[in-house]
């Protein structure tokens, strides 16, 4: 699994804080570079964003899955599913 470094939100964590990329959430963390973790240069996309996508594509999916199940499902996803 893929780890980032984002900035602290306490002095007492140090330099910086290691997380799983797939934990990534740009509403709470700041990469310590400044820049999202994507797939190939674009953005990464939102939990809602996700949600549009799957349901465009016909997939069912909890309502409660987190961000990274809602990825993996997309990812999943035949291309012209």
């Amino acid at each position: 699994m893929k780890t980032i470094k984002i900035k602290p939100s306490h002095e007492s964590q140090g330099d910086f804080v290691l997380i799983n990329e797939e934990d990534f959430d740009p509403s709470k963390h700041v990469l310590l570079d400044g820049a999202a973790p994507d797939a190939g240069g674009e953005k990464a996309m939102t939990a809602a964003e996700l949600k549009e996508a799957l349901t465009a594509k016909g997939i069912d999916f909890k309502g409660n899955a987190s961000k990274a199940d809602l990825q993996a499902l997309l990812d999943g996803a035949a291309p012209d599913a």
